[in-house]
């Protein structure tokens, strides 16, 4: 009896564990639809402030309801027998639809406990649930069938959550159909033609967008219809995108996270890669909100990677940085970044510092300029798919971080971004067009990221990259700050009008001197004309303080991810 009754106790112990993670994963996703459907509201009302604080507070939801059942779980005596609890938790999440987030959740909840142990040891989900359903679901998309894409896109409209709301719907179709029908000739001709798209709007920043794609005889076309609302009240179509690359910048790594009203987010990002293939489920998850489940899909992805490649982690391209040791996988197409054990004397931040501006970059809107990362801590990799010189290199800078154990390579602590090319690479070997178009957007980034109230601190071009479509990213966040911190002045004029070789006048921690710039940033003469035409206004405290007062007065830029050629004003 007494056996039996001790047996039943541990039972009782292993299911009360899995259903506390359970309420607690269900605590989190409350809170995280609650925002997410909100998103509404916010656009059509124009609260914009309202928007930055719901888009940084999902972001903190996961950490705080994972930390709570942390607290709980730790008061349990004995501490629970996690494959036994693993166990009782998969059994309760069978039919449940958000079964992979959930195992998410319990991996998240195993790993803040146990922070010291390697992912490979730990008695946690390693692999996704194979009886998890999977592939787009037609019960999430509108879809009408025609020969007049006018006549369909306005049904379609009447059929949104923004239809209430919309200025002139028709007057959107016909400008929608007019712009696709000039610009994809199979159009002309009228022929039957599907256009499809996901019921959930997708809302982010002061923009909102219809997913979806137009089939005709055979061929597919991607698309997207951007929606803005104007100061007036009137919310009307701005842009129709179509094709996989533009589609592909709309749900850049960027830019921060879309919020939409969706049950079941796994067949979102389904139809997802359905129609941007070249992007991985990691970055289409991060995408919609679920950026702790990206890491699990990231982890997921790189494993089977490794098992179908032969490339090796090598030190990535470009100059080194001071505070980061930067190494590559190209056939994975990320960069794998670890904090040095030491800075040089030039360098004022210290690791907490670059923890922070991280930290910062994750809940900060990137306004399509700064690359999302993601966080990982006690990883380990294969140690014989590295380079030699990159071990060597780890172990003569990042060794206090990074260790050898048998046949892995562990890491306490480092973070991922997707591969781009640096600045200073792309400027040496592209065409004179080129060169001119990507300084253009390298001042173009810079002066939307100080509308975004960031300041990048170390400017220079090793510190940004290129993606595929040619736009600039800033990567590099150890010297950010918010732009509001910065105190832009003037170099003061010597005294007698005869320069000294010493410092002549106080620096403040925050004090930037903009005339200096231009030689900084651009030792060749060539770059620093080129650029010093096209975005003079970064040489002068005016320009920079303009933004500030913009700032100051809750001024909040559109910054979206397409360009003027796009907008549906310009028929």
């Amino acid at each position: 009896m007494n056996h039996l009754s001790g047996r039943s106790r541990i039972l009782a112990e292993q299911k009360s564990a899995a259903a506390q993670i359970l309420e607690g994963f269900e605590s989190f996703m409350r809170e995280f639809t609650e925002i997410s459907d909100g998103a509404r509201d916010r656009f059509v009302s124009g609260d914009w402030s309202g928007v930055q604080v719901a888009s940084e507070r999902r972001v903190q939801v996961y950490t705080d309801c994972r930390d709570e059942i942390c607290a709980r779980i730790k008061s349990m005596e004995p501490s629970p027998d996690w494959p036994a609890v693993r166990e009782e938790f998969s059994l309760s999440i069978r039919s449940y639809g958000h079964a992979p987030q959930a195992v998410t959740f319990f991996n998240g909840v195993f790993r803040a406990l146990h922070p010291e142990m390697s992912l490979s040891e730990a008695p946690i989900f390693h692999e996704p649930d194979p009886s998890a359903e999977s592939g787009p679901d037609d019960s999430l998309m509108f879809r009408h069938r025609g020969t007049h894409l006018a006549r369909s896109l306005g049904d379609l409209l009447r059929d949104t959550e923004l239809n209430d709301f919309l200025a002139s719907p028709e007057l959107d179709a016909r400008k929608i159909a007019e712009r696709l029908e000039r610009e994809i000739p199979i159009l002309r001709n009228h022929p039957n033609m599907l256009i499809e798209v996901l019921k959930p709007v997708f809302y982010r920043n002061k923009g909102a967008y219809l997913i979806g794609r137009l089939i005709v005889d055979g061929h597919i076309f991607p698309l997207a219809i951007a929606f803005v609302r104007e100061s007036n009240g009137r919310i009307l179509a701005d842009a129709v995108l179509w094709g996989e690359n533009k589609l592909s910048v709309v749900f850049s790594f960027t830019r921060s996270y879309f919020m939409l009203r969706s049950g079941n987010p796994s067949r979102v990002v389904d139809y997802l890669q359905m129609l941007l293939p070249a992007k991985h489920r990691w970055e289409l998850y991060t995408s919609i909100g679920f950026y702790k489940h990206g890491k699990t899909e990231f982890v997921r992805g790189y494993r089977a990677q490794l098992k179908c490649s032969e490339d090796r982690f090598h030190i990535a391209e470009g100059i080194k940085g001071q505070v980061m040791t930067v190494f590559a996988l190209d056939s994975y197409q990320t960069v794998f970044k670890v904090i040095k054990d030491e800075f040089p004397a030039t360098k004022s931040v210290v690791s907490d510092d670059v923890l922070a501006a991280y930290r910062l970059v994750k809940t900060h809107d990137r306004v399509g300029r700064m690359a999302d990362t993601q966080e990982f801590m006690n990883f380990e990799l294969p140690k014989d798919r590295f380079e030699p010189d990159l071990l060597e290199e780890l172990r003569k800078v990042a060794s206090g971080t990074v260790s050898i154990k048998g046949d892995v390579v562990h890491f306490q602590h480092l973070y991922t971004e997707r591969l781009m090319v640096p600045l200073n690479i792309y400027v040496r070997n592209c065409s004179d067009f080129q060169l001119h178009q990507v300084l253009l957007d390298y001042g173009a980034a810079i002066k939307d990221l100080a509308a975004a109230n960031i300041f990048p601190g170390d400017m220079l071009l090793k510190n940004f990259g290129v993606t595929r479509h040619g736009r600039v990213v800033f990567y590099d966040y150890d010297e950010i700050c918010y732009l509001t911190q910065v105190n832009f002045r003037e170099i003061p004029k010597v005294e007698g009008g005869h320069q000294s070789d010493e410092a002549w006048f106080d620096v403040g921690e925050y004090d930037v001197f903009p005339e200096e710039f231009a030689t900084f940033l651009f030792p060749d003469d060539k770059l620093r004309s080129m650029f010093i035409e096209q975005h003079g206004d970064l040489f002068t405290c005016e320009g920079w303080q303009r933004i500030q007062k913009m700032i100051h007065n809750q001024i909040l830029s559109d910054v979206f991810p397409y360009t003027d050629r796009d907008r549906l004003q310009e028929i």
